[in-house]
């Protein structure tokens, strides 16, 4: 990731976590017959923080797709400092969950 100036991709939520954790900005596709509509929501998640814009399945052609890289393309360093900037809501989450777990297998 930390090679790429760009990515494009479905929106899964581990390719949306690793393009926040990585300050890559993307163009996500999401995938549409998801359960909850999952990675519309994953997407939408980057695009709020900054660091992705969102094109849908029905409305991908060359000019959205070319349009998207044009605005990322000027807008390529905020977006990057837009991810750098997130606050994770929890960053010792898995910490937490580790100590959680081992209080539990002790008892």
């Amino acid at each position: 990731w930390k090679k790429a100036d760009i990515v494009i991709s479905r929106s899964g939520a581990n390719t949306v976590a690793e393009t926040i954790i990585t300050g890559r900005p993307a163009i996500f596709i999401p995938l549409t017959n998801t359960f909850n509509d999952e990675q519309t929501k994953n997407a939408d998640y980057a695009k709020d923080i900054g660091i992705a814009r969102v094109i849908s399945e029905d409305k991908l052609n060359k000019d959205t797709l070319t349009n998207e890289l044009n605005i990322i393309d000027q807008k390529w360093e905020t977006m990057v400092k837009s991810a750098i900037d997130f606050e994770n809501p929890d960053i010792l989450a898995s910490s937490k969950i580790c100590e959680i777990l081992k209080e539990y297998a002790n008892s």
